[in-house]
């Protein structure tokens, strides 16, 4: 059993690869008349969060990085005008990047903008730089 687990991790590894995800998320809308927005982006180890809010009311924003562990988590009330950005850091693949406007009543723009997904030597074509 240990090996046809073995041989599911390589093809699961090899075909990763094949999944096109985006390089960024957007969520938006309006709290009251908004569901949760859920989306899975390719980042690398670093991403930037930028909000934007405008209204009363909570919104909740959770970011898990590529060994899916939350990175970063809010859930911070607002009252006015909330317009910032953050760098956050984590493990490269697949993020997933989910905005919950409940109880907020107001406009909203959150973004995470994915830095580049290749890591180490690796250049964009998957070929090894300086083999």
């Amino acid at each position: 059993m240990s090996m046809t687990r073995g041989i599911a991790a390589i093809c699961f590894a090899v075909c990763a690869g094949c999944v096109d995800l985006p390089a960024s998320a957007e969520a938006d809308g309006s709290g009251v008349s908004t569901d949760v927005q859920t989306q899975t982006v390719h980042c690398g180890s670093s991403a930037t969060l930028e909000r934007y809010l405008a209204g009363g009311g909570g919104v909740k924003i959770q970011i898990s990085d590529g060994a899916h562990r939350v990175i970063y988590q809010d859930a911070a009330g607002v009252a006015g005008e909330v317009n910032d950005s953050r760098e956050m850091d984590g493990a490269a693949g697949a993020w997933t990047f989910s905005v919950d406007p409940e109880g907020f009543a107001g406009q909203f723009k959150i973004t995470l903008q994915c830095h580049a997904w290749f890591v180490g030597d690796a250049d964009p074509s998957g070929a090894n730089v300086g083999a």
